[in-house]
């Protein structure tokens, strides 16, 4: 007799509440001259498009940035929790409109516990040195 494994929840809540000690793009030189902002991505494993939330912009902190959002995103109806990846990536937003990759962290949703939670990023070559060796977001993690 094998004991059931209990079936993955099928519904998260997220709030990015703050970032720490970003990195600087390759085009800026300072911390501070960061606009960072987070996209919250999650692949369900069905084949289906990503669902994509987007904080809002902290300007010019990029040291230390603070979202504190109240609303976060709610992720409802997650078909394969299994298989299911929910990405955290940190974008510089440019005045123009363009965006900057500063880091970014993919975690399974059957790995994920709920509760504050600091998330380590890494660079465009999953690297965790340097620059980035240091580097996270602070989240709420909520299953319902």
């Amino acid at each position: 007799n094998r004991p059931v494994q209990p079936k993955p929840p099928s519904r998260w809540h997220f709030k990015v509440l703050s970032g720490y000690n970003l990195p600087t793009t390759r085009k800026k030189t300072t911390a501070g001259s960061l606009n960072p902002r987070v996209r919250v991505t999650l692949y369900d494993g069905g084949g289906e498009d990503p669902v994509i939330y987007v904080t809002k912009v902290v300007k010019n902190n990029g040291l230390n940035p603070v979202w504190d959002e109240s609303d976060g995103v709610t992720f409802d109806g997650i078909k394969y929790p299994d298989a299911a990846i929910v990405m955290f990536s940190v974008w510089d937003f440019e005045s123009e409109g363009s965006e900057n990759f500063i880091a970014a962290a993919a975690i399974p949703l059957s790995c994920m516990r709920e509760g504050y939670r600091s998330v380590p990023l890494f660079d465009v070559e999953h690297m965790r040195c340097g620059a980035h060796a240091f580097t996270s977001l602070f989240v709420h993690a909520k299953a319902n």
